[in-house]
């Protein structure tokens, strides 16, 4: 031990033991005498650590804590609506189960296309007060209202649903090499993604059976990572009273 090192009394062990794991290297307040690195090494030495806990009610708006969130995501056959069709989608309500839904090979023959399946998206995604995508303000929310307004099905006009991107989050809150939701499950340790194959949505356009199954499966695994994503990235977000 150094010469200048003071011996740590038991009235300030109990004060640390009490205090350190409630707010941290902050407790040094409390020992003007000693260094903020005496502190925080003494606190390891007694295996000390803080206790993390999950936002509570006072760090968000009343209205957000009392909405019924939905994790949504689509896969298409094209990035244009005018050119391309929603295969599926899915939707999970938060802590709860997966509603999906996806094109069939009669449709596709048939002409109607994704019709039904954008109908029954629109019929769904009005039993939530906000809808949490990846990426969904460039894509997903434009591209289904352009297919629903093709097909002169009403979409929820604005300010009836409110929309959280987690790709902004990500963006903004994270330094990623690529703000891809593979990238950003990556170093959360998230697991579930699932890889695309593009041989796999070429045969999806005729209709072929296991095409859209596989599509649909990696669909509704990326509502269970949207999920997730927004739990762990959660209290570094206020809120939203964006509009899809």
């Amino acid at each position: 031990m150094a010469k200048n090192q003071r011996i740590w009394t038991r009235k300030e062990e109990r004060i640390l033991r009490k205090k350190y794991p409630e707010i941290g290297y902050k407790v040094r307040s409390l020992f003007p005498n000693r260094s903020k690195t005496s502190v925080i090494r003494k606190a390891e030495n007694m295996g000390l650590s803080v206790k993390f806990e999950k936002p509570v009610a006072k760090d968000k708006p009343n209205w957000y804590l009392t909405a019924k969130i939905g994790y949504a995501d689509i896969e298409t056959s094209g990035l244009d609506a005018p050119f391309s069709m929603v295969y599926c989608w899915s939707i999970k309500e938060r802590g709860g189960k997966i509603v999906s839904c996806s094109v069939a090979r009669g449709d596709i023959l048939s002409g109607r296309l994704d019709k039904n399946v954008v109908e029954k998206f629109v019929k769904e995604i009005v039993k939530y007060n906000i809808i949490i995508t990846y990426y969904g303000t460039r894509f997903d929310i434009p591209f289904v209202r352009s297919r629903a307004l093709h097909w002169r099905i009403m979409f929820p006009p604005y300010g009836k649903i409110y929309h959280m991107d987690l790709y902004y989050v990500v963006r903004n809150k994270l330094r990623l090499n690529r703000n891809r939701l593979e990238n950003a499950a990556e170093i959360l340790g998230i697991k579930g993604k699932t890889k695309l194959d593009s041989q796999v949505w070429m045969r999806a356009h005729s209709g072929d059976a296991k095409a859209l199954a596989y599509i649909l499966k990696h669909n509704r695994a990326d509502v269970n990572i949207l999920e997730k994503l927004h739990s762990r990235l959660e209290p570094f977000i206020r809120g939203t009273r964006t509009s899809i």
